[in-house]
């Protein structure tokens, strides 16, 4: 009898025990496995500067929803709490892109459909008398703010220009990159036959900092500088880009302007150097059906 009451002790204390190990060992949160929070993990092991590791989280892209769990197992491996509020700032957004802007009502130009892949069978939907315009950007490189003209008027935009500068010490938000997938459809509608007009802009912002010696920015000021062209063709801060003026297309009724237009970035040697940004526009008339 004594010795089946011990062994019962015994089980309980090993079931205890377990049971124990598994609160104290719970599951590693899935965001922890994620590419960006991994990177993270990399530069903190290694013993890089919290200065070092700022600048880089700023730079790498979105992070996933981050929960108090994660924020805690990630507190335990030694990020600290500058970091993940920047990481925390630079969430995925789970909603959708906000569509494009939507042209005035007086407008001739109807409004832009949801962005997508360009496709070779899709249509502008004309009635009798109308025309076209199909408005598709291509790049190969991140940008911050895109928008789209057409006719003079805006016909939609992407991200936003960053502008402005922080207090002494202050840790300017870093500016998110536009996440549209290229190539896609900026503008599609019907417009009045004749001349028309497209003009496509876009920007790169970025935070510059004063005193880039400053260990951890206590005395530093960081202010946001953005170069580039307004859809307009008028550029944008303070680099080397030409004005480029929007193109024209003559349109007659039954027929679609498509016009692609590829933003560019180009070094001004070729052993490299501060690249000036441009747009190039190929345009074609095509039959709407």
């Amino acid at each position: 009898m004594q010795w089946t009451r011990v062994c019962g002790l015994a089980l309980m204390s090993i079931v205890l025990t377990l049971f124990g190990a598994g609160v104290a060992f719970a599951e590693t949160p899935a965001a922890l496995e994620h590419p960006a929070v991994q990177e993270v993990l990399v530069m903190v092991d290694a013993g890089l500067s919290e200065r070092v590791i700022f600048e880089r989280v700023s730079n790498i892209g979105e992070f996933p929803d981050l929960n108090a769990d994660t924020l805690a197992a990630l507190a335990k491996r030694g990020v600290t709490e500058a970091i993940l509020v920047r990481m925390i700032e630079l969430e995925a957004e789970p909603a959708a892109l906000e569509p494009l802007v939507a042209l005035p009502a007086a407008s001739p130009v109807a409004e832009p459909i949801a962005t997508a892949a360009p496709s070779v069978v899709s249509k502008v939907g004309l009635a009798p008398g109308q025309a076209g315009i199909k408005v598709v950007v291509e790049r190969a490189f991140k940008i911050t703010f895109l928008e789209v003209e057409v006719n003079g008027g805006n016909a939609g935009t992407e991200g936003k220009l960053w502008e402005g500068e922080g207090m002494m010490g202050e840790r300017l938000r870093r500016p998110r990159w536009v996440k549209t997938e290229m190539p896609f459809i900026a503008f599609e509608g019907p417009v009045a036959p004749g001349t028309n007009s497209v003009g496509v802009g876009f920007a790169i912002s970025q935070v510059i900092m004063d005193d880039p010696d400053d260990e951890w920015g206590e005395y530093s000021h960081e202010r946001y500088v953005s170069r580039g062209l307004r859809s307009s063709g008028v550029k944008i801060g303070e680099g080397k880009e030409r004005d480029t003026e929007p193109v024209t297309c003559q349109v007659s009724a039954g027929e679609i302007c498509e016009v692609t237009a590829t933003l560019e970035k180009r070094s001004p040697t070729k052993l490299g150097g501060i690249p000036t940004l441009s747009v190039s526009y190929e345009v074609r008339v095509i039959p709407s059906s």
